[in-house]
């Protein structure tokens, strides 16, 4: 974790596809709704003072939801550029929105070495969408390819069964938010689940990492490398060997069923 440490981290909660069983549950969300660049600068000041002034913090990946769709991206990818000049900044997007942005945005993207990663959903014409940004000077490409969909990432039952072990998200996807630091994003965004359908799953205080509570970059590593987080047995339903849900099928605009996020 030491050796390449690094954050996801969500400019704007909601997005532009409404997919069935969001792990992020962003497709619950029927607002836009995103992080004020205001708070961006204060969170990423934060963050940048616990990771040895920024040095430590090799990647960080900003996603939600849609990014494309903060009012303000321009002015947050200047701010965040302008805090972590070193680290490896990366925008992840469905690439939906990509052909309406300002040049502007392409301009910010471009002078702050801003990359562009893809979620493939075949819902765009992404070899044309990739040789149109290139050409631009901005560096493009494939993130990942979906096809397939899992669903029901979370359970509401009385079984056990921990999760943590084969976790990838624990590894790739250890999430920023509100000032602390959370191993997946299930149980960063659980807020959102428990809202939409009136649920009451806890993420305890010892089961993620508050910056406030923290004073530097060796601090932060033990902590996370000490987390065993109860949400991973209770709550978590990635109990398939490659650390995803047993239940796959392809992607689907949201009904808002708890089922389909959810196994009961």
């Amino acid at each position: 974790m030491n050796n390449n440490f690094g954050l996801e981290y969500h400019l704007v909660h909601s997005c532009n596809l409404k997919c069935a069983g969001c792990s992020h549950y962003s497709s619950l969300l029927d607002k836009l709704t995103f992080i004020s660049k205001e708070q961006i600068e204060i969170e990423m000041n934060l963050l940048r003072t616990r990771t040895n002034n920024g040095d430590a913090l090799r990647w960080l990946r900003l996603l939600g939801g849609e990014p494309l769709l903060h009012p303000d991206l321009t002015d947050c990818l200047n701010i965040i550029r302008n805090i972590f000049p070193k680290t490896r900044i990366i925008l992840v997007t469905n690439g939906i929105n990509l052909h309406k942005m300002s040049d502007a945005f392409y301009k910010v993207c471009q002078y702050n070495d801003i990359e562009i990663l893809v979620t493939d959903y075949g819902l765009i014409d992404i070899n044309n969408i990739l040789h149109q940004i290139k050409s631009k000077g901005v560096k493009i490409d494939i993130y990942q390819t979906c096809r397939d969909w899992y669903f029901q990432n979370i359970r509401l039952t009385e079984e056990i069964n921990d999760c943590f072990n084969q976790c990838y998200h624990r590894k790739q996807c250890i999430n920023y938010k509100e000032e602390k630091i959370f191993l997946c994003p299930q149980m960063a965004y659980i807020d959102i689940f428990n809202k939409s359908f009136s649920a009451n799953i806890v993420v305890k205080e010892n089961e993620y990492v508050d910056l406030n509570k923290i004073s530097n970059y060796d601090e932060l590593i033990r902590l996370l490398s000490s987390l065993h987080p109860d949400f991973c047995s209770i709550y978590c339903n990635c109990t398939s060997p490659n650390g995803n849900p047993e239940k796959i099928g392809k992607r689907y605009t949201t009904k808002k069923d708890i089922k389909e996020f959810c196994k009961l």
